[in-house]
């Protein structure tokens, strides 16, 4: 069986492995001679005249194979995967860390902590992320922070509730005290829990080929600023209709 994300065209297929790596995985199949052997980025901005493709199908080969290989990876390391309207979300579970425990993060400074799982109101939530490949302005994978929730059976997760809307109803509910502060260091968990001590994130997508993703997201400065969440009290959050936990946004409007 082939392990390693490909994406399917015509009558073969495109990866990033060589030639001898894969007729050793077809060799009882067929023998497959390469068409073409292209540099990434000169196909995503070109294309290829053999065989005959516009950038644009290029670039959205390369993005497939990109979500196919975090996918794979996400699987391999045991998270819990969940399909929300648009894509999956992969999540912790009690095979990672138990509930209430903190992920030690931050390589620069104070060194933080943040839970990834913990029992409220009765359910369990579990931290998780969205990845999403993107080739604009640089290569580059989007992450979008989710929590999922389960049935309690005293300190493990149960069954995952199928409904949709009430997985949003307890996303709004729970986790309606949650500021940027704990949203960002939930993320820097997460990371540290997949990455270890190594600085990347190596997914894999041939023999001994990686696509390698720095553990640390890119750092921005913002032009203007309010006054910091973190900082406010749980009775400082507005009580209107569009404050989170108060206004009913159907799930597939979130993506």
């Amino acid at each position: 069986d082939w392990q390693y994300p490909a994406e399917p065209y015509l009558r073969g297929f495109f990866s990033f492995a060589d030639a001898n790596a894969v007729n050793r995985a077809f060799e009882n199949v067929a023998k497959l001679i390469p068409t073409a052997e292209i540099p990434l980025l000169e196909f995503v901005e070109s294309g290829a005249d053999v065989p005959d493709i516009q950038g644009r199908e290029a670039s959205n080969i390369v993005m497939s194979i990109l979500r196919r290989a975090w996918e794979s990876y996400a699987r391999d390391r045991g998270l819990l995967d969940y399909f929300y309207s648009q894509s999956p979300g992969f999540h912790v579970t009690d095979k990672h860390l138990g509930l209430g425990k903190k992920i030690p993060w931050g390589r620069q400074g104070d060194r933080r902590s943040s839970m990834l799982r913990n029992k409220a109101k009765g359910k369990i939530w579990q931290f998780g992320v969205t990845a999403n490949p993107s080739l604009w302005p640089f290569p580059q994978y989007r992450l979008k922070s989710r929590v999922l929730f389960a049935e309690a059976e005293g300190e493990r997760a149960g069954k995952v509730f199928d409904d949709k809307q009430v997985q949003h109803r307890y996303r709004r509910s729970v986790c309606k005290g949650w500021r940027n502060k704990q949203w960002h260091g939930r993320l820097m968990a997460f990371l540290e829990l997949l990455s270890g001590e190594d600085p990347t994130i190596r997914l894999p997508v041939a023999d001994s080929v990686y696509i390698k993703l720095d553990a640390m997201p890119c750092l921005f400065t913002s032009p203007v600023t309010t006054v910091l969440p973190d900082v406010l009290d749980d009775e400082d959050e507005d009580d209107d209709d569009d404050t989170l936990g108060n206004f009913a946004l159907p799930e597939e409007d979130e993506d």
